[in-house]
């Protein structure tokens, strides 16, 4: 044994400083990797599920629900019997393709029943000014009143890409009167 400076366990101590400084670089080493690996994968998996993001548009929506005469007041398309109209349109934002909009209705039945409705904006639309008009004489079922009452309109809007769909405006009706 050599000649110990400041006694035994002083010398100890200091040798045991040593080695906690390789084993804290080794550690830190360690968990730098395993950190770097981890948002390596995270990153590369979410990589796929990136899109461009939904359109940014304004929909306003006018909803009438005394209607004397749909045919002059709105549009000639629009059934006779209807008492009631919401109309649509793109009231500012980025240009769309109708072919990728698709306007969900949802219609409530007297007896609770829901009707649901779908078209593209290019079948749905007047043409004039990226306008179209909903009614619920528009689809007629068996038994029951034809109203918007109660329902909803849906925006939806198809990315091409990745054929998901996004809300881009959605349009709660008033609810039906309790008779």
């Amino acid at each position: 044994m050599g000649a110990r400076r400041g006694g035994g366990v002083y010398e100890y101590i200091r040798e045991d400083r040593a080695v906690s400084k390789v084993v804290g670089v080794v550690l830190m080493t360690a968990i730098v990797i395993v950190l770097a690996a981890t948002v390596a994968t995270m990153l590369t998996g979410f990589a796929g599920m990136l899109s461009d993001p939904a359109p940014q548009v304004v929909f306003s929506f006018e909803y009438d629900d005394d209607v004397e005469d749909p045919n002059t007041e709105y549009h000639p398309s629009i059934p006779s019997g209807a008492e009631e109209v919401l109309a649509v349109r793109h009231a500012g934002g980025e240009q769309l393709d109708p072919d990728h909009i698709e306007v969900i209705t949802r219609i409530t039945t007297d007896d609770g029943d829901v009707i649901e409705h779908r078209d593209l904006w290019s079948e749905a639309s007047t043409g004039e000014d990226s306008a179209l008009t909903v009614t619920g004489a528009m689809y007629p079922y068996a038994g029951g009143s034809h109203s918007l009452k109660g329902g909803n309109v849906t925006i939806l809007w198809q990315d091409p890409e990745t054929d998901t769909g996004v809300i881009l405006k959605k349009w709660d009706a008033p609810p039906r009167d309790e008779e």
